[in-house]
């Protein structure tokens, strides 16, 4: 009997230790999962800062771009404009040069009608007084 019992309570004995690695081994199983875990946690929340950084960046870059467009656009309406200005100046200088040719012709075409006049004059003037 005594040697059953002591059978008995080293093959209980035997379980315990058995039942304690098993258990060390899932504790030491799970705390891996754990880290494992923890692990990916670290590497998910890693990426997704690095994809809210891109995302800024994307965003900031898409900003600028939009910036960039409507000063190319302001730009070309003001150049646009500008070319329309000196288009119409230099129509109106066309103008105004035409009608300052026309009236200085009209001033020489006097003053040479005046001559032609005058010297016409003088030459009847010395018919009449070569006929008498």
């Amino acid at each position: 009997e005594s040697s059953a019992r002591e059978y008995a309570e080293w093959h209980n004995e035997a379980l315990r230790r058995q039942l304690h690695m098993e258990r060390e081994g899932r504790n030491s199983d799970g705390f891996r999962l754990a880290l494992g875990a923890m692990g990916q946690n670290e590497a998910l929340q890693a990426e997704r800062q690095m994809r809210s950084n891109l995302e800024a960046q994307l965003r900031s870059l898409d900003s600028r771009l939009t910036y960039s467009a409507t000063q190319q656009q302001r730009q070309a309406l003001e150049l646009q404009m500008m070319t329309r200005c000196y288009a119409e100046s230099e129509v109106e200088m066309e103008e105004r040069l035409r009608v300052e040719v026309q009236r200085q012709q009209d001033m020489a075409k006097e003053g040479h009608q005046r001559a032609l006049d005058y010297l016409r004059g003088q030459c009847e003037q010395k018919v009449r007084e070569a006929r008498q």
